[in-house]
């Protein structure tokens, strides 16, 4: 690919009419350093904001704090007992457990954490790494598909002020599988472009791969890979049959076809594996606790989802509020009346508004892209704002399609220069984007002597198993809030302290009500307990808190006689107050 880039560069808006410019060697590379400016710009923004914000508090959020205690139990495997069998048994093999979300997050995280230090910043970075992947991949795309740098820093700035980076749930400060994911959709998009639509056999197989990977990334998108995969097969063959009986002229359609069934093998290669070895953990959480059960319309009820109207809005509020924002989905506003106004117009002498690439195929993929998830999503009774990112890369393709369709003349010309300063004030609304949301105080923060407080409590907690040679102490909460879930102490004490410990939840294990018999049996069994009624007048959340409610007469008098009280602290509009067993 490297080869053709001098032929690129001749054709960016600026450059001279014909030929190969002659440039100094700089000047061809200056884009490149362009981009890798950016990209140090946005490291040091993020690491400054992690350290600063976000590493010195607990992990907010049920599926980070889980993430987060895999990882660091695969590490620890890997310092005592070696690489290989550390790796193994965070993969489900030699007694560890296969995780029913995804299979590689926690492993990869655990190889930086070689690399870097067991602390949460090198987890956090991951993210960073998978973003930074989908920007070079998307600027190569855009650039290659274009001919033109000035539409791939245009590319690069839509990315940079979509609102999902910043979600402090989901986002890149957030160590859970939702935005890789969503970095790894916007670049399986971007490969089958490369491929013009699957019509390149290479550019294929490799989305497939990336398609594969990502189904070994997050499970459950393979909802989404293979109605994509269906509906993309079924309009080539359509297609295809149509050439065939001469109703159609597309010679293209065979070969796109062909090239999309082996992209669904070398997904299925890569991702086949995976499934089997994980399918029964995927099976227990998805079609048995998820898909079936009461906990779903609980959940859906917690995000304000009561009704058919709520469940269709849902996702398209999320992700115009939220994941996309409103300077993202100005942005894109702008994109496509500028493809619509000018797309048509005649600029002679100018370059192809895409060269080699056919569009309409490639907008019937991002709009399969699109509608696919979005119907996947919004079917699903349990409603999650953190998911909504994977709308964002479809989202920024149909703007980047549309403003490509715009013919920009090649040399020194008014359509020309206003690329130029397009994408130079694009990238400058992004970077402050960018400085802006970084500049602020994250909650942590905002509450920090309570957070302080809550740290204590995870000390406490840590010393005492310790000191009792608790290896993995039961710990039963009577509140389904975030900072007292047992894996959140349990990654404080290890990033603190290097100390592998497994305390595990027996009472708040899920959001359905609990008799009062089950609820005065965990307080029986735990080693520590943590009680922690609410301090103002707002609501109980779910089932299991009002079923506590009922039953707290009996297990406060049961902690009062059978348990010591270690310590009260007040938090997160809750007094909560630790016993532990005597």
């Amino acid at each position: 690919m490297g080869a053709t880039l001098p032929r690129a560069l001749a054709q960016m808006p600026g450059a001279p009419a014909g030929g190969r410019p002659s440039t100094p060697r700089l000047f061809r590379i200056a884009p490149w350093l362009v981009f890798a400016a950016m990209l140090i710009v946005q490291f040091l923004l993020f690491r400054s904001f992690a350290l600063r914000e976000i590493t010195w508090s607990y992990p907010q959020n049920f599926d980070q704090a889980v993430f987060l205690d895999h990882s660091y139990e695969t590490y620890d495997r890997m310092i005592h007992h070696g690489a290989l069998a550390g790796l193994l048994h965070g993969a489900g093999f030699r007694g560890g457990a296969a995780l029913p979300n995804g299979a590689l997050i926690h492993l990869q995280a655990a190889l930086l954490f070689h690399i870097l230090g067991p602390t949460r910043l090198a987890a956090l970075s991951l993210n960073f790494i998978y973003f930074a992947l989908f920007q070079l991949v998307l600027v190569q795309t855009v650039r290659r598909m274009s001919g033109n740098w000035a539409r791939a820093f245009i590319s690069l700035a839509l990315l940079l002020t979509a609102g999902t980076t910043l979600q402090d749930t989901g986002g890149m400060m957030d160590f859970r599988i939702d935005f890789i994911t969503f970095c790894l959709f916007g670049i399986f998009i971007c490969l089958v472009l490369r491929a013009d639509t699957f019509a390149k056999v290479g550019w294929s197989l490799a989305a497939g791969g990336v398609a594969g990977y990502t189904v070994a990334f997050r499970f459950i998108t393979l909802a989404y890979f293979v109605p994509i995969f269906l509906l993309m097969c079924f309009a080539f063959a359509w297609s295809a049959l149509r050439n065939r009986t001469g109703r159609s002229s597309n010679p293209e359609a065979g070969r796109r076809l062909r090239n999309l069934l082996a992209a669904g093998v070398v997904a299925a290669i890569v991702t086949g594996p995976v499934l089997v070895h994980h399918w029964a953990a995927i099976g227990h959480y998805y079609l048995r606790l998820h898909a079936a059960g009461e906990q779903r319309y609980i959940r859906a009820r917690s995000f304000a989802v009561a009704d058919v109207r709520g469940a269709l809005a849902y996702y398209p509020h999320s992700v115009a509020t939220h994941h996309a924002g409103f300077v993202f989905m100005g942005f894109v506003a702008m994109l496509v009346v500028l493809g619509v106004t000018l797309g048509r117009k005649p600029a002679l002498p100018a370059q192809p508004a895409l060269p080699r690439y056919a569009v309409g195929p490639a907008f019937g993929f991002v709009l399969v892209c699109l509608l696919v998830p979005l119907i996947v999503l919004t079917w699903d009774v349990d409603k999650n704002a953190a998911v909504g990112s994977i709308l964002v890369g479809p989202l920024l393709w149909l703007a980047l399609l549309a403003a490509l369709r715009v013919k920009i003349p090649r040399g020194d010309s008014p359509r020309g220069r206003a690329a130029i300063g397009m994408a130079a004030a694009s990238l400058a609304v992004a970077l402050t984007m960018q400085g802006l949301f970084h500049r602020r105080h994250s909650d942590f923060t905002r509450h920090r002597a309570e957070v302080m407080s809550v740290l204590d409590l995870y000390e406490r907690i840590g010393a005492i198993s310790q000191a009792r040679h608790l290896n993995s102490p039961a710990v039963a909460n009577d509140s389904f809030a975030d900072f007292l879930f047992p894996s959140a102490i349990n990654v404080m004490t290890y990033e603190r302290h290097g100390y592998l410990l497994r305390a595990r939840e027996v009472l708040a294990t899920d959001v359905v009500a609990k008799p009062p018999g089950d609820v005065a049996a965990s307080f029986e069994r735990c080693d520590f307990a943590v009680v922690a009624p609410r301090l103002t007048a707002k609501s109980i959340d779910t089932p299991f808190e009002r079923s506590i409610e009922v039953a707290r007469a009996r297990s406060d008098a049961y902690c009062s006689e059978e348990l010591v009280r270690v310590e009260t602290i007040r938090a997160m509009e809750r007094e909560v107050t630790l016993f532990s067993r005597p």
